[in-house]
């Protein structure tokens, strides 16, 4: 029901949301041939599974996550993209809504034939990276031009911007970007975070938590001492 007006009654029906402009509406819901997404009551594609949808932060665009016969792709503007085993996380527009990420998990051989699993990003439909696993959904730059994630190969973390790893450490953190509040603050835990006291001291100028008796600074293309806790690097306002 959208102001008082009910729409068609189905098995089933989630996710619904407004465009940022509130001219569009959009969600799932269960048809007799499958799952669709009902886009300004218009109906898409049929799948196995179908997620939540998300519009542009200019309202132009819509995207959502869909599985069929156990894979998974996102489907952007109505066009689905490559499959995988599963998606990691949602799927994001960059601030200016031209560009979309996300994360997925690919299958692989592993030794003595075993099945292994492999985390990749996918940035504008291209696979960037092969990973053990990723630590944080995709980040924006305020100005949509640069892209970041925390990533592991082995037992070392980094943080990848543009594609590119950065230094490696035991632990990294989420990149932020300089919009949120300077404050310190706790940290999520992720699988294999140790906890504990931190003290506050500074990553590009900005407070966050690291270890006792440790300040350190992270900056494009410079290296950085090695940690055993995680830190909060930044993205700049100018995605530098």
């Amino acid at each position: 029901m959208v102001d008082g007006t009910p729409g068609p009654f189905l098995p089933d029906a989630s996710g619904p949301t407004f465009s940022p402009d509130s001219r569009r509406f959009a969600y799932a819901a269960t048809l007799a041939s499958g799952m669709a997404v009902i886009d300004d009551g218009n109906p898409g594609p049929t799948y196995d599974q179908v997620g939540p949808p998300l519009f542009s932060g200019d309202a132009a665009r819509l995207l959502y996550p869909v599985s069929r016969r156990k894979r998974w792709s996102v489907v952007v503007d109505g066009v689905p993209g490559p499959e995988f085993a599963d998606l990691w996380g949602m799927p994001t527009f960059s601030p200016d809504g031209r560009r979309v990420g996300y994360q997925a998990k690919v299958s692989g051989c592993g030794l003595l034939g075993g099945l292994r699993h492999r985390m990749v990003a996918v940035i504008d439909g291209q696979v960037v990276g092969d990973w053990d696993e990723l630590g944080s959904d995709v980040h924006w730059s305020p100005d949509s031009a640069h892209v970041a994630f925390s990533a592991r190969q082995g037992r070392a973390w980094t943080i990848v911007v543009d594609g590119q790893p950065g230094p490696s450490f035991q632990q990294v953190g989420p990149p932020l970007d300089r919009r949120r509040s300077a404050g310190p603050r706790r940290s999520r835990r992720r699988p294999g975070e140790r906890g504990g006291r931190r003290d506050a001291r500074t990553v590009g100028g900005r407070p966050v938590r690291t270890p006792p008796g440790q300040a350190v600074r992270i900056e494009p293309g410079r290296s950085t001492p090695r940690l055993g806790r995680q830190v909060r690097p930044r993205l700049a306002p100018g995605g530098r």
